[in-house]
């Protein structure tokens, strides 16, 4: 296939005596201040519409499809990695490439890189391609002169950035969030989609009545929550369940018998806020974090392996008083995850079910709204897993290994349109949300929901806009239903909604 080629401002990052800070924080505490420093410069990226394209060390390279957003960008992770000890040197050109998959290619990304590599400390530094094109703009450059950049024909002028407007750290109105939001559409589709929205709207304020406001949306009827914590786990080889188990048990738990799971990033959000390090919290802790979620049960386990098989325990609380509701233990072979899975479910609903005094409800099979293939489920988890961290693009790739052993995971296909938005390649992917939704009856109702409104806000239509008021009501804790809410409203005339009214769904998320 041959590759796309685009016209795009190139980012390049990276930090300033790293050797030295190496040495001196040794190999733990270097590990742990690169880690802060990577999850920094991602917010930003996501802040100002970067697409991260590599990382290498400590050196980040991405793309914008402004200069202006993407110097931006280069001050705010400046500013983000100051009070960490760290300078970072920043070097920008604009100009075509070639992009085949994930991967970006052409003399610019060389260009860009040779103008980094000529910045000094905490500088930012332009070629002429990028200066030229903020001519007459709020920026304020001053002439470097011409240099000979190493590897590269002929002789470049760069330029520092001495100055940058205020608002080139907000978006510019309403056009821009069309454009450089999160979901950034090449323009001349975004303005379609909008417009197609747009003709709708009589129609849709018609059928649907006025807009949500965030507290219309409190789940005033929401389903009892359950919080699944992360597991304790020991034993070779069995770390994918610490986190796995607060996806795969979620998803199997969502809807049965009337409960919904809180959703697993929101979990692991608050147990990351509220447990520091890797260490297994007291209980009080575990039941803090649990309240924090806003469910009503907590549900706290650990996975233990042996030279037989591998043991399942799970314990269950009523947060409303701390008390112990019952609790549950499954064993078997390694391989046989998904019937352990299962059965586990099982004991967790028994333990809600007997203390109500309800008979039990018909029980959740996990092959039938994931995979029947456990190497499949290890890599889906391993995908969820980065994309948690910020790592779309390694994300995808995990994604993409799971659908490679089941064609018809339908989770995993749907994860890689939610992962493709954040990384944006040079369309919408609406094509996972709809090959997700042919296979719909292998999805959990929530993702089914949020694959059906993904796919209809890439379209520009409002048929999911009712769908969504009542999902942030059904999953109030459900970041995706209240962040496409949000979206939806930006696009919407002020006669229906305020920017405000947006701002706080995005609050919410």
């Amino acid at each position: 296939m041959k590759p796309k080629r685009s016209l795009v401002t190139i980012l390049f990052t990276d930090i300033v005596g790293s050797t030295e800070r190496a040495v001196e924080l040794r190999d733990a505490g270097w590990r742990d201040l690169r880690h802060e420093h990577d999850r920094r410069v991602r917010v930003e990226l996501r802040r100002f519409g970067g697409h991260e394209i590599n990382t290498a060390g400590d050196s980040f390279l991405a793309t914008f499809t402004s200069p202006a957003r993407a110097i931006a960008c280069a001050g705010a992770i400046r500013s983000a990695v100051h009070d960490l000890g760290l300078e970072i040197r920043a070097g920008l050109h604009m100009g075509e490439l070639e992009r085949e998959g994930h991967d970006l290619g052409g003399l610019g990304v060389h260009i860009g890189a040779r103008v980094a590599a000529e910045a000094g400390a905490g500088e930012i530094l332009v070629s002429r391609s990028v200066h030229d094109a903020l001519a007459g703009s709020a920026f304020d450059f001053e002439d470097r002169g011409v240099r000979a950049l190493k590897g590269v024909p002929g002789e470049w002028r760069l330029f520092a950035v001495t100055a940058m407007p205020e608002e080139a750290s907000a978006l510019p109105g309403w056009l821009a969030r069309i454009h450089f939001g999160r979901r950034q559409a090449v323009l001349g589709g975004a303005v379609a989609a909008v417009l197609v929205l747009l003709t709708g709207l009589y129609f849709a304020r018609r059928e649907f009545g006025s807009v949500l406001t965030t507290e219309e949306a409190l789940a005033v009827n929401a389903a009892p929550g359950i919080a699944v914590l992360p597991f304790t786990v020991q034993g070779a080889g069995l770390d994918v369940w610490r986190e796995g188990m607060v996806d795969v048990l979620s998803t199997n738990l969502d809807g049965a018998a009337g409960l919904r799971t809180i959703d697993s990033r929101t979990v692991l959000a608050r147990w990351r806020e509220g447990v520091p390090g890797d260490r297994a919290p007291d209980l009080a802790s575990a039941l803090a974090v649990a309240r924090r979620t806003g469910a009503s049960y907590a549900l706290i386990g650990d996975v233990v392996g042996s030279s037989t098989g591998v043991r399942f325990g799970a314990e269950v609380y009523d947060l409303e008083d701390g008390s112990k509701l019952g609790q549950g233990q499954v064993e078997g072979s390694p391989d046989s995850i998904f019937s352990l899975v299962d059965r586990l479910s099982i004991e967790v609903l028994r333990a809600i079910y007997q203390e109500g005094g309800g008979d039990l409800p018909q029980m959740p099979v996990l092959e039938s709204v994931t995979t029947a293939s456990l190497p499949a489920l290890k890599s889906y988890l391993s995908g969820e897993v980065l994309y948690r961290s910020g790592d779309f693009k390694g994300a995808v790739e995990a994604y993409e290994r799971a659908i490679t052993t089941d064609s018809l995971f339908a989770l995993a296909i749907m994860r890689i349109g939610d992962a493709e938005q954040w990384i944006f390649s040079g369309g919408w992917p609406v094509e996972y949300y709809e090959r997700a939704l042919k296979l719909s009856d292998r999805l959990p109702a929530r993702e089914a929901l949020l694959a059906r409104a993904n796919r209809d806000y890439m379209l520009g239509t409002m048929r999911s806009l009712d769908s969504l008021r009542q999902s942030v009501q059904r999953y109030p804790d459900d970041p995706d239903f209240w962040h496409l809410l949000g979206e939806t409203y930006y696009h919407l005339p002020q006669r229906m909604v305020t920017e405000d009214d947006a701002e706080r769904v995005f609050a919410r998320a």
